[in-house]
């Protein structure tokens, strides 16, 4: 017998995500600029100010989830965009979502974009990198990127919903597994050059029932740390299993 899926509660994860070295997340050329940068970073439109956008943070947590379980497409492409996924408690379809219409899950995990926090004070790095011309030595070709110069922070926030069935509770530590695994890896472009470097630092995690809403309540506060904790921390702890 199918079972209908009714919310039951939203669990919001909320913390800071630190550049450790720079961070380079494409945008586009408004216009052409004699002596511009080659590859800008993408910007808000009405601050300027860069940001992370969510699409970015949530289709690497995904994609390393795949890679971690070797579920991917036989062509290279993510799990279940052209091959339809039959397993009703599939990790990366329950979390992340379907991305076949023939598919029935929809993602229980919400990634917010992530903005500046307010305090943050600093000026885009231009960085200029060359090729080697391994016979003569020389320099050519060079290009300019933007990049988010490392130790700067932005702010995080994913919410994920239970709905009481798939296992979806417990599938709550596949996110904090994303994010470790992506601590050891890399966010946005040329991570194999030194870019891209990224630390979660989660500060608060709230529960709300259905029965919060109904009733206005804040919800029930899982954890909380004014320094943050790290993904790996919690996912020893599962604070949302009532473990302290």
């Amino acid at each position: 017998m199918e079972v209908t899926p009714i919310l039951k509660e939203n669990y919001i994860i909320e913390g800071e995500i630190i550049t450790r070295t720079g961070l380079m997340i494409g945008g586009t050329k408004d216009t052409l600029k004699i002596g511009g940068v080659d590859t800008p970073i993408i910007r808000d439109p009405r601050s300027g100010d860069p940001y992370i956008p969510g699409s970015s943070l949530k289709g690497k947590m995904r994609s390393l989830v795949e890679y971690s379980t070797g579920k991917y497409d036989k062509d290279g492409n993510p799990h279940g965009f052209k091959e339809k996924c039959n397993d009703q408690s599939c990790k990366i379809c329950v979390v992340f979502g379907s991305l076949n219409n023939e598919n029935v899950h929809v993602g229980r995990l919400v990634v917010r974009d992530s903005f500046l926090l307010e305090e943050e004070d600093f000026e885009i790095e231009i960085k200029t990198e060359n090729v080697i011309n391994r016979i003569q030595g020389r320099a050519q070709a060079p290009r300019t990127f933007e990049r988010v110069p490392a130790n700067t922070r932005f702010g995080l926030e994913l919410i994920y919903s239970s709905y009481g069935v798939n296992n979806d509770k417990e599938l709550l530590s596949t996110i904090f597994e994303a994010l470790s695994m992506l601590q050891d890896s890399y966010l946005g472009s040329s991570g194999s050059r030194g870019y891209g470097k990224i630390e979660f630092r989660i500060k608060r995690i709230l529960k709300r029932t259905v029965e919060d809403y109904e009733k206005g309540n804040n919800g029930t506060i899982l954890f909380d740390s004014g320094e943050g904790s790290l993904p790996s921390e919690l996912l020893a702890k599962k604070p949302w299993n009532g473990n302290s």
